[in-house]
């Protein structure tokens, strides 16, 4: 009776600190190009709070980690449209979720303010205090990194601001501040050799203009994505796949801006990728939520240049790069069982406390359910399960 009584303490105590782990899932987000709803005075304005709440209602089940936008967050640079999507992406903030900014062409790049007004919108002191901050280049916002966590595995997000590359000969040609600026973000990708780097941008990382992709990514073996917003075009979608320098990092590069096209509200699309790490592969979903459907595209894609790829799945075998602590909450307890997600269901675990010390292997029951009968539970502690 009173090991009976220790044990459901020690369940009790885990469901109060929400301990119980398990391999998990994780997704990252993207918001494309919201300037047409953003427009002063337009009529797609009430819009614009879809997609981020879209996001926010979503954190929980599709174990969202971060979110970044793919830039031309306004259309005219205005101070209306900076507190418009200031309010809109305070959206994520209230939401706990992590997020960062991109600039476009549209936010000061082609107007004598340059970037200032983002800046006093998303001043780097707003992001530095932030656990999953990193830094930025000249200490402004348009050029920062992130660093985050996810199941294990430790990410590096960099978010390069939109440079024009026309005015002059191609890479590295006349550009200078795109030259600096691209030293820099490969200088960042190198710094954290360890960590899976994802590259954001509003160009250059697509079919189209690749200045980026061969500059800096193909660069930098650690990219396994990039993401840039800009074009509206080829249904809002484009995909290719490259190899990095190493000759053997396979890159994913995206293309999502769906502005241009109809019924999307003027591009009230979300944009994301979720992580299998038990099934090697990363599902790429674009949900229209305008009318509350996902994209009507291809769900298979592979090669070199491809359009109009909007919900397929690519394979990737991530590992975790530090010790990992899985898990998942709610969870439920019954007498002597602790249910976990029914995704674990027949995989083996290792039970064990909070210091470490190893309780014993089980079985995943059907509908996720582990039986602590089978393991020696402590007089204290929590009860932790990893996957073996």
């Amino acid at each position: 009776m009173k090991k009976q009584f220790l044990i459901n303490a020690i369940i009790i105590e885990a469901l109060c600190l929400g301990m119980i782990t398990y391999a998990q899932d994780f997704t990252i987000g993207f918001v494309p190009d919201t300037q047409t709803m953003n427009v002063d005075g337009g009529s797609k304005n009430v819009n614009l709070p879809k997609i981020f709440n879209f996001f926010a209602t979503r954190k929980d089940s599709l174990n969202l980690v971060f979110v970044a936008t793919l830039g031309d967050m306004t259309e005219t640079n205005s101070a209306t449209e900076w507190a418009r999507i200031k309010t809109n992406t305070n959206i994520l903030d209230a939401a706990g979720i992590p997020w960062a900014p991109c600039q476009g062409n549209h936010d000061g790049y082609e107007t004598s303010e340059g970037s200032g007004r983002m800046n006093s919108t998303y001043p780097v002191s707003m992001f530095s205090s932030r656990p999953y901050w990193g830094g930025s280049y000249q200490g402004k916002i348009e050029n920062s990194y992130y660093l985050f966590e996810a199941s294990g595995i430790q990410f590096v997000m960099v978010i390069m601001a939109y440079y024009d590359t026309y005015s002059g000969p191609a890479w590295p040609g006349a550009n200078n501040v795109l030259l600096n600026a691209g030293n820099w973000a490969r200088g960042v990708f190198n710094q954290y050799p360890t960590r899976k780097g994802i590259l954001v941008s509003h160009t250059g990382t697509d079919i189209y203009e690749r200045w980026l992709a061969d500059n800096v990514a193909k660069l930098c073996p650690n990219v396994i994505i990039a993401n840039q917003g800009h074009e509206c075009r080829s249904e809002g979608t484009g995909y290719f796949t490259q190899m990095a320098s190493n000759g053997t990092s396979k890159q994913h590069m995206f293309m999502s801006d769906y502005q241009c096209m109809t019924n999307t509200g003027g591009g009230a699309v979300a944009r994301y990728y979720t992580f299998h790490l038990s099934a090697g592969n990363v599902d790429v979903r674009t949900y229209n939520t305008f009318n509350s459907s996902f994209w009507n595209g291809a769900t298979t894609c592979s090669g070199s240049a491809l359009l109009n790829c909007a919900n397929f799945t690519f394979d990737m075998r991530l590992s975790p790069t530090v010790p990992v602590t899985y898990y998942q909450k709610p969870f439920t307890v019954s007498g002597r069982e602790i249910k976990v997600s029914s995704q674990m269901t027949g995989k083996i675990v290792d039970l064990s406390n909070l210091s470490g010390r190893r309780l014993g292997s089980v079985r995943v029951g059907n509908g996720g359910v582990i039986d602590l009968k089978k393991a020696s539970i402590p007089a204290n502690g929590v009860v932790v399960v990893k996957p073996k």
